[in-house]
């Protein structure tokens, strides 16, 4: 389904206390992927993932922010529109290896939003 959440994204400080907390309070299944850097919820496919980011004030990524991913079919067309209607971009469309490409922007409160392509998938 288009424009469905299909990713969270929670800022932290202590990517492994926090961690270790849902995992206990939860019982989160989580996994680290060491060649992207990243630790993730290993839900089952169609579930609702959630990702552990490091605070990057760069890119806004305060303690407390969570990013909303929305699943687009055409994240280029998406990436137009928000311009249209006068949101920053903050990271411009970029390319996950044998995931797709993703980019956020943001919102007229404040917010940011990430939008996300999928590569089509092999039968």
């Amino acid at each position: 389904m288009d424009n469905r959440i299909f990713w969270l994204e929670m800022a932290s400080t202590d990517i492994p206390a926090t961690v270790k907390f849902y995992q206990e309070l939860l019982g989160w299944p989580i996994v680290r992927d060491e060649e992207m850097d990243y630790t993730m919820t290993a839900f089952e496919r169609g579930e609702t993932g959630v990702g552990f980011s490091p605070i990057d004030e760069e890119q806004d990524v305060t303690p407390g922010s969570v990013l909303v991913y929305v699943d687009v079919p055409d994240v280029d067309a998406t990436i137009a529109r928000a311009k249209e209607l006068g949101a920053p971009i903050i990271v411009d469309k970029t390319e996950i290896p044998t995931v797709g490409w993703m980019a956020i922007f943001g919102d007229p409160g404040g917010n940011r939003i990430g939008v996300m392509q999928s590569m089509p998938r092999e039968e």
